[in-house]
């Protein structure tokens, strides 16, 4: 048993980790496609940062709602981690959305002010 959910866990936030980086990659391609003034395309990748951060989220959650249901966790380091690299991504994704804007009005194509 004790295997059993040690294993799950390490899927689990192995899971939330794969899809937290896929949303770093989409977030670094979205400001390089802004910084060259494709802007349509810089969306288009801040969308799919937005969509696997929500994926890892809802990882997170899955876990987080395992244990309210009274199931087995134990404190797991790699969890923990997954938890970080969420949160550091997500602000991450806010800054690049903000950047998106800034690099509107620098090339001239408007931008939130």
């Amino acid at each position: 048993m004790e295997n059993d959910f040690e294993n799950k866990m390490v899927e689990a936030a192995m899971a939330v980790i794969v899809s937290a980086g896929e949303a770093r990659d989409f977030c670094k391609e979205a400001l390089q496609c802004a910084r060259q003034g494709n802007f349509e395309e810089a969306e288009a990748k801040l969308k799919e940062a937005k969509d696997s951060i929500t994926e890892a989220h809802n990882g997170q959650t899955e876990v987080i709602q395992a244990e309210m249901r009274g199931e087995e966790t134990k404190i797991s380091l790699l969890f923990i981690h997954a938890q970080d690299t969420i949160m550091t991504i997500t602000s991450e994704i806010n800054m690049a959305t903000e950047m998106l804007e800034m690099y509107k009005l620098i090339h001239g194509k408007g931008g939130r002010a």
